[in-house]
């Protein structure tokens, strides 16, 4: 997170709408040593949700977010969604059957953007599902990304 604070309770609460439980899934906030208020929002709201971790790291940007995160993963899957995106409400559960259900590896998924009052659906986004290297099916649902949560077997 990163000079998000307009955004990042719309994106936590979005995360936490979904259709499993939220023992069942984590989701990893990392502060990328936002100078706003960002962390402060996002440790109110972990506070009441045990799946929400903050984790924090000297401003070193996306990618170094995005990596801190993976190492502190505990899912089988992990989804990333930027701090200024929301997620379907609901989509979750049925994205975690059909990755399991199929045996995918890799899972894209459309993204509307929704900026100025106006929707559409990138095309070059579309939902798909890659198995083992072929076209597999297609689902569809916002865009998302957490991790769902599993225990570390390590």
């Amino acid at each position: 997170m990163y000079k998000v604070e307009a955004y990042l309770d719309r994106c936590l609460r979005s995360c936490l709408s979904q259709d499993i439980p939220e023992e069942d899934y984590e989701i990893l906030a990392v502060d990328d040593q936002s100078p706003d208020s960002s962390a402060a929002i996002a440790a109110s709201i972990a506070a009441s949700h045990p799946c929400i971790r903050v984790l924090r790291q000297g401003h070193a940007g996306l990618s170094a977010a995005r990596n801190l995160g993976l190492r502190n993963a505990c899912g089988r899957y992990v989804w990333f969604i930027d701090s200024d995106d929301r997620i379907e409400e609901n989509c979750l559960g049925k994205i975690l059957e059909t990755a399991e259900k199929q045996d995918l590896d890799i899972l894209r998924i459309s993204a509307a953007d929704v900026r100025g009052g106006k929707s559409a659906v990138s095309p070059s986004r579309g939902p798909e599902l890659w198995q083992a290297g072929h076209w597999s099916m297609k689902v569809g649902c916002s865009s998302v990304r957490l991790s769902p949560y599993s225990e570390k077997t390590s």
